[in-house]
């Protein structure tokens, strides 16, 4: 009993106000600042670097990756063997069900 009386006053109390996030201005020069600033695709992530020597390695970068679903495909093909090779150190369970039913003649 005393323990659920101590555990209602714990309830009841309070550790402190509440808090609030303090406001975080951004320097107008940040890419994020502004409301025209619209979020770019993760897909041109170097974009927002506003280097245009980055354009030209993405470029051939993409160009020579045209097979990354087929690697992608060839990563799961792998895992799944190492998983299948892995099963043969789990124990194996087996079961079956049969019935039979025997009748002695009393006849001789």
């Amino acid at each position: 009993m005393r323990r659920l009386a101590v555990l209602a006053l714990l309830a009841g109390c309070t550790v402190g106000p509440d808090y609030e996030r303090p406001a975080v201005p951004l320097p107008a020069a940040y890419p994020g600042a502004g409301a025209e600033a619209a979020p770019r695709p993760a897909a041109e992530c170097w974009r927002s670097f506003s280097v245009a020597k980055l354009d030209e390695p993405v470029a051939a970068a993409r160009a020579a990756n045209s097979d990354v679903r087929l690697a992608a495909a060839r990563v799961q093909e792998a895992e799944a063997l190492a998983r299948e090779a892995g099963a043969a150190f789990y124990p194996e369970v087996l079961g079956g069900a049969g019935a039979t039913r025997n009748r002695v003649s009393r006849r001789i």
